[in-house]
């Protein structure tokens, strides 16, 4: 399904207030799947893939996912993300466009 995420996180470091008026949501193709993670074993992982299959993706895989939470208007999703190699704690709120 097609989302707006904005990513809560920057290296696992909650976003400020300040930062979060300046940071834009990403649209894309939200998969959550349960599949083979870079950790090494199965995962729950979350991808936001491009709109066109060609797209690259803009955010980092999620992987151990949980459901954080869910108003009437988006959810939250939680896990994990690696950048670089090192692993960063992550949450996502995901709204339909």
């Amino acid at each position: 399904m097609i989302f707006l995420v904005t990513p809560k996180r920057i290296k696992g470091r909650a976003i400020t207030p300040e930062q979060a008026k300046k940071i834009q949501a990403v649209r894309g193709d939200l998969v959550v799947s349960h599949k083979d993670s870079p950790m090494g074993r199965p995962s729950i992982v979350a991808e936001l893939n491009g709109i066109m299959p060609l797209d690259p993706k803009q955010l980092p895989d999620l992987l151990d996912v949980t459901l954080h939470s869910v108003v009437p208007v988006a959810m939250v999703l939680s896990g994990t993300e690696i950048i670089d190699g090192v692993a960063y704690a992550q949450s996502w709120v995901c709204r339909q466009e």
